[in-house]
């Protein structure tokens, strides 16, 4: 995430930065060294400066799915703008790898819940 701080010119306190792909990142610069459960705290790319940052991982759970379910990323992303927005109830909590910020606990997993039939037989008729 060092390169951010430099290409967006967050590098004063007044001055963050928001990051999405395989990570989501919020991050800002410290002129001295802070420590919360709600973000990690990392030296920066400016001597003696740190960076402060709460991630949430997930992102990388597209490039999981291509990798298994053999298509093209064009053809999921056809089937996936036919859906409305809220998926019909069924929600996604991405911890696949464990929480970051701020419940930092790399046992964790995620779940996908509000299966409902027609999910189901929707994503097998896909699959099969």
């Amino acid at each position: 995430m060092q390169c951010e701080y430099i290409v967006t010119n967050r590098t004063d306190i007044h001055r963050i930065f928001f990051y999405i792909g395989t990570w989501t990142v919020l991050g800002g610069y410290s002129p001295k060294f802070v420590t919360d459960m709600a973000f990690r705290t990392l030296l920066h790319c400016i001597p003696e400066s740190y960076s402060c940052e709460a991630n949430v991982s997930g992102g990388f759970i597209i490039s999981w799915f291509l990798e298994n379910y053999k298509n093209t990323e064009k053809y999921w992303e056809g089937l996936a703008s036919k859906i409305d927005p809220g998926s019909d109830g069924l929600i996604t909590v991405p911890y696949w790898l464990g929480t970051l910020a701020p419940y930092w606990d790399p046992g964790s997993r995620g779940v996908t819940v509000g299966w409902s039939g027609i999910h189901i037989l929707r994503i097998s008729s896909i699959i099969i």
